[in-house]
């Protein structure tokens, strides 16, 4: 099969591109199992392992395109363009929330379980790492610091619930993500330390200086590619029990919770306890890039096959994205 896999960006992302990276391995390990890959991205973009071609921009292009190639399908890693002729075989990766009564193409494939089913669908495929990249934590030693990694400015991903969660446990913060808050509670923080987007190098590092990865969100997270990050260095999760992450983080590898309580005191005297080996093997097991690339690779047939995944678009049904952390809940959903 000749799959051409439409990333907006330029390839490979080296610093902030979660989303960018795992549809670029993805591909990677479809050209290993022995299809031919056509990567449509931005200029500088480096594909050793297939075809490289610029982003179409009319249908003029997208024809030329397609017939030229002879591709077979096209993977979408964001929302095909209006250019894009719609009754040519093509699948749709959402990986954010909807707005609510937002509708989406036929061939959206959401990110998890949970993605999926609060867009009234039933096709997800999780997203993967591949583990060479990220070598495995080894010196298991204490280190009081705990990891925040996400965009910092982006309010649902909690910094500050992070720094007080971290601050309860006597723990350090490592922020990696943007830049330090100038409000009060971020601007004279003590025990947080800022490093801004960081490098695969970096977030590497500070994940190995790291006990425990914070991922206190305040809305239904679509799939939280920092999560399998950490879990793949062997570092542990304290996570709230929102979105897809009760499908990720299992009691043997870290805490889903709605109770920042809980959380700190988690951080404090379980994470020690946890297995790191049990950490990495979750990944491996489930979201690695090649399972993600065999999964999107049954689907493809099916739109082959029969012209569409689902007879209705896919449509945001979930009441509200927004959620709180309430200190006086214990519902940990991992014990």
């Amino acid at each position: 099969m000749h799959v051409a896999h439409f990333i907006p960006a330029v390839v490979p992302v080296l610093r902030y591109g979660g989303t960018e990276r795992a549809a670029y391995w993805g591909a990677e390990e479809q050209s290993t199992l022995g299809h031919e890959i056509t990567i449509l991205s931005k200029e500088g973009s480096v594909v050793p392992f297939g075809q490289w071609a610029p982003l179409p921009v009319s249908l003029e292009d997208w024809v030329r395109l397609l017939e030229s190639k002879r591709i077979d399908i096209v993977h979408f890693h964001t929302l095909p363009p209006d250019s894009f002729p719609k009754d040519f075989p093509h699948l749709v990766s959402i990986q954010g929330n909807g707005k609510p009564g937002e509708s989406f193409p036929r061939n959206s494939v959401f990110v998890s379980r949970n993605h999926a089913e609060r867009h009234s669908s039933k096709f997800f495929v999780h997203n993967g790492l591949k583990l060479d990249r990220y070598p495995m934590k080894t010196d298991l030693r204490p280190t009081r610091s705990a990891m925040f990694l996400a965009k910092a400015s982006w309010s649902v991903k909690n910094l500050r619930g992070s720094m007080a969660i971290s601050r309860a446990a006597g723990h350090q913060l490592l922020v990696a993500g943007g830049r330090r808050p100038l409000s009060p509670w971020g601007l004279f923080a003590t025990h947080a330390k800022f490093f801004g987007n960081v490098d695969d190098a970096l977030k590497i590092e500070l994940l190995h200086r790291s006990d425990a990865l914070l991922f206190p969100v305040l809305w239904h997270e679509p799939f939280g590619i920092a999560v399998i990050e950490a879990l793949a260095c062997g570092v542990p999760v304290v996570a709230s029990a929102f979105g897809s992450l009760p499908e990720i983080v299992t009691p043997e590898c870290g805490l889903v919770s709605s109770s920042t309580e809980e959380m700190s005191d988690y951080l404090k005297s379980e994470v020690p306890r946890l297995s790191r080996e049990a950490c990495r093997e979750r990944v491996r097991a489930h979201f690695s890039s090649q399972k993600m690339a065999i999964s999107y690779l049954e689907l493809y047939e099916q739109v082959v096959r029969q012209g569409y995944l689902s007879l209705e678009h896919p449509k945001t049904i979930s009441d509200t994205f927004l959620c709180s952390l309430d200190p006086r809940m214990e519902t940990s959903r991992s014990r």
